[in-house]
């Protein structure tokens, strides 16, 4: 423990875990808000849409951190792999979410890319793989949300 390399990896465990957790914060209080203003000014329920939205949202920013948690404590590698995949799935709740929630989401998805950017560097990981893992929790979150969103037009039909 004396190697002047480990208190630099320290102190970015340290801060990968501090980014992960203000995107957490960001995460659950975005959600929250967003879900008490629509209840404060809502005519059309909530239930499915956007609340389902905004679970995904919470969801994500607590499996990105307790994935970030798990890595720095030791866990192996496949909660790194998560991280990347967790990370993606960000991605379309910023774009669907374009002018309602899509900046505090785009603010979380930061937060977690750089936390797992630092952790991959540290555990020397492969990029190209940790890349494809990005766009798959992407592409795979995005075809949830379709289905949602498809699910929740039909429940308003009815």
């Amino acid at each position: 423990m004396n190697q002047p390399g480990s208190r630099w990896q320290l102190w970015l465990n340290l801060l990968a875990q501090v980014l992960s957790f203000l995107a957490v914060l960001i995460s659950f209080l975005g959600a929250t808000i967003v879900y008490l203003n629509q209840v404060r000014n809502a005519v059309t329920p909530l239930w499915p849409l956007p609340g389902l939205i905004l679970v995904d949202w919470a969801l994500l920013g607590a499996i990105g951190f307790a994935a970030t948690y798990l890595v720095v404590r030791g866990a192996r590698g496949k909660w790194l792999r998560g991280g990347w995949f967790i990370s993606g799935a960000f991605i379309p709740l910023i774009i669907l979410g374009a002018f309602s929630i899509g900046p505090f989401v785009l603010l979380a998805f930061l937060l977690y890319v750089i936390s797992t950017i630092i952790l991959t560097v540290q555990r020397k990981s492969q990029w190209l793989l940790s890349f494809g893992l990005l766009m798959l929790g992407s592409f795979i979150n995005l075809g949830l949300l379709m289905l949602i969103i498809t699910l929740g037009s039909q429940a308003q039909v009815f």
